[in-house]
């Protein structure tokens, strides 16, 4: 080992360049990964919704058991479709002169 400070200096610049180079490397590495994991049970899953017809819930009799509600009741039915449209009115420019300042100075 040298006494000398400047290569002492450059050597422990060469270690921590390293270091840092390798910390940035397995972080970059650990992101994709975990990216991946988290990404893969979302990957294209759709479910579908079932509604209930009149005919199987009306065929449900004061007699059967009252446990609970039947997977009739409970199944939920399809959700509204919305639909946008543009605005009515007429577009107009700004007379503004397209500046911003905050802070009032």
């Amino acid at each position: 080992m040298s006494s000398d400070p400047i290569t002492r200096r450059d050597d422990g610049l060469r270690r921590l360049s390293k270091i840092t180079k390798g910390t940035v490397a397995g972080g970059i590495v650990l992101t994709g990964a975990l990216s991946a994991v988290a990404a893969h049970p979302l990957a294209g899953s759709s479910t579908s919704a079932t509604t209930s017809s009149p005919s199987a819930a009306s065929s449900h009799s004061a007699s059967d058991d009252d446990s609970g509600p039947t997977a009739e009741a409970t199944t939920p039915t399809t959700l509204p479709t919305y639909q946008f449209s543009s605005p009515s009115g007429r577009i107009r420019s700004s007379s503004g002169s397209g500046r911003v300042s905050s802070g009032g100075s």
